[in-house]
């Protein structure tokens, strides 16, 4: 299943125009995997929501990406603490400190990373 959702983000990339993801000598501009990734995700989430341009949520991955489950979330940072996967729900368990607001549930690039990960496991 999780083949079929990495070929699903693949297939989405190509679709929203793939040569915006080459430079000019035709390499890819994606310096890590996380790059490339995070780019299939924001150009997928573009497509569905005009109005999401700063991060993204859980909620809003699993929206677009049918293929990806509550579990995929679990260890998946914010830049304000990360997400854990309780009784089969997300749970946000903010970094000691932390004071709860907008903006913190979004996901940092090291937990895109994460998220990769999981999803490909």
């Amino acid at each position: 299943m999780k083949k079929y959702i990495i070929t699903g983000l693949l297939t989405i990339v190509l679709i929203a125009g793939i040569t915006s993801l080459f430079k000019e000598d035709g390499a890819l501009n994606f310096e890590t995997n996380e790059q490339y990734f995070i780019a299939i995700v924001e150009t997928a989430i573009s497509e569905q929501y005009d109005d999401v341009s700063i991060g993204y949520e859980p909620n809003i991955i699993t929206n677009v990406f049918k293929g990806v489950v509550n579990e995929d979330f679990e260890g998946v940072a914010t830049d304000f603490g990360k997400y854990e996967v309780i009784n089969g729900g997300i749970a946000f368990r903010p970094n000691e400190g932390e004071a709860f607001g907008e903006g913190k549930l979004y996901i940092s690039v090291s937990g895109m990373k994460t998220l990769l990960e999981n999803i490909a496991t």
